[in-house]
């Protein structure tokens, strides 16, 4: 893999880190490691532990896969010359999807059921909000350095050939 191409194991890395720039292959790379452990851990869950316990433990794995997220973000509308505060479009809908969660857990589905009744307009913004995160993702990086950092689909220029020993 080249250093156009950083891995998903790259991201994991940079979990924090806001700074810099990050291609689009990054994102792709990281969606697939992402979906591969969603499914294989999926599939151990479901021979392993009983209904409620299973359902626990796949959204503690989705909280756990979206940490990221936001940095890989930031990072994208960086590419593009972006601030990375457009990040926190990302955090809306997931936020609004953990509360739900906690309180149909905690509450019980009649809770949930209720609090839909009153925030269902916020599904209208957590949508849009998901549609330009997506956009955000898909626009083709600034070529060239922009103004946080160097271009990262750009190749490492190879060490000069020094004279023989």
């Amino acid at each position: 893999m080249s250093l156009a191409a950083p891995s998903a194991l790259g991201t994991l890395r940079q979990t924090l880190s806001f700074a810099g720039r990050s291609p689009r292959s990054e994102v792709l790379s990281y969606a697939l490691l992402a979906v591969m452990v969603q499914v294989a851990l999926s599939l151990l869950f479901i021979f392993t532990l009983d209904f409620e316990v299973r359902m626990l433990a796949r959204k503690a794995l989705a909280v756990l896969i979206a940490l990221p997220v936001p940095a890989l973000i930031a990072r994208r509308c960086h590419d593009h010359g972006r601030s990375g505060s457009w990040a926190w479009l990302a955090v809306f809908p997931f936020v609004l999807w953990l509360v739900r969660s906690v309180l149909a857990h905690s509450a019980g589905i009649e809770a949930r059921i209720a609090f839909d009744a009153w925030t269902w307009p916020l599904d209208v913004l957590a949508t849009l909000a998901s549609i330009a995160v997506l956009a955000l993702l898909a626009i083709p990086g600034t070529r060239g350095p922009n103004r946080f950092g160097p271009d990262p689909r750009a190749q490492a220029p190879l060490p000069e050939a020094g004279p023989p020993d």
